[in-house]
């Protein structure tokens, strides 16, 4: 578990994944994620290894709960992150693409859809 892993954007569900993660040990940071460990300036959170973007990824243009644009944040990240996302917009996709990012669209892997699923019900049955 030697990889850091940035949490940018979202909501509770953004909040309690990162939070499950870091009680299971994982490196964890956060922009903009109101309550999630380690909160980080933008700048110092894209230094992680590993990048998960909210569900939806973008509203409007927008990262989803953030002011920043979606195209900022593609033009911001490397092509050695690995990128996490919930059902990426075609705009996002096509630019992502065009900058060499590679994005995996959880919402779309049925494995990774399941397993954020169970989370949340682990969750509400917790609650």
């Amino acid at each position: 578990m030697d990889q850091t892993i940035a949490f940018l954007g979202g909501d509770a569900r953004m909040r309690l994944l990162a939070q499950m993660m870091a009680a299971e040990g994982y490196d964890i940071c956060s922009w903009e994620l109101t309550g999630a460990p380690k909160p980080l300036a933008l700048c110092d959170a894209l230094k992680a290894d590993i990048i998960v973007l909210p569900l939806p990824a973008e509203k409007n243009g927008y990262l989803s709960g953030t002011e920043l644009t979606m195209e900022s944040l593609l033009r911001s990240l490397r092509r050695e992150h690995r990128i996490f996302a919930g059902n990426v917009g075609n705009d996002a996709s096509t630019l992502a693409q065009s900058l060499g990012l590679t994005i995996t669209d959880y919402f779309a892997s049925e494995e990774l859809s399941v397993a954020a699923k169970g989370a949340v019900l682990i969750d509400a049955q917790s609650g």
